[in-house]
């Protein structure tokens, strides 16, 4: 079997992950080594494969490093770092001299997609503020373009709305009834003077 990095995957291919459990609670229910299509799971001790969630054993090891996969098709995921803390990769990274972006010393632990749709209201807030044009160059520009284009969006005000929607995590009409309700409540020119 060949193992790949996991830009390949199929059919007699085995794709390395760089995986950690602690990385999220889902993550957490993985495993070192998967079958994937079958739910196997199989962790590694002492360099044998122990079964996790039923299934025939598909591997052969004869060290702790060689997994052959029996029948050949199946999609095998390898999971090395799957129980690595924080700590152990931070002391492998230094340990190595290695290089590593720059926003983990700017006090994020996780990197991904900016104003991703998992990430949380603060962290959200935390990047439109260390990355304003950011957030205008790509995700506002694309909204006003959709806007333009498909009439979606069409109960906000502007594409700097769906965007403030965007990263509140709140659905949308939720969202537009509580600012709704804030511009009534400042509104003074539906009030009538007494």
């Amino acid at each position: 079997m060949l193992c790949v990095p996991k830009r390949t995957s199929g059919g007699g291919t085995c794709t390395c992950l760089g995986i950690r459990k602690a990385e999220s609670s889902r993550r957490a229910k993985r495993h070192n080594v998967e079958v994937l299509g079958q739910r196997i799971g199989y962790e590694i001790h002492d360099g044998q494969l122990h079964t996790i969630k039923g299934g025939e054993q598909l591997f052969e090891t004869d060290t702790k490093t060689k997994i052959y996969c029996v029948n050949g098709k199946d999609k095998v995921v390898i999971s090395p770092i799957f129980e690595w803390s924080d700590k152990d990769v931070w002391d492998f990274i230094k340990g190595n001299n290695m290089p590593y972006c720059d926003l983990y010393d700017m006090g994020f632990h996780r990197i991904g997609c900016m104003f991703c749709p998992m990430a949380s209201v603060k962290e959200k807030r935390k990047e439109l503020e260390l990355f304003p044009r950011f957030a205008e160059k790509v995700y506002i520009r694309a909204i006003r373009e959709l806007m333009a284009q498909t009439g979606n969006y069409s109960n906000f005000d502007s594409p700097e709305q769906v965007f403030e929607w965007w990263i509140s995590n709140e659905n949308a009409a939720d969202w537009l009834s509580n600012k709704r309700n804030q511009q009534n409540l400042f509104n003074y020119d539906n009030h009538k003077t007494f």
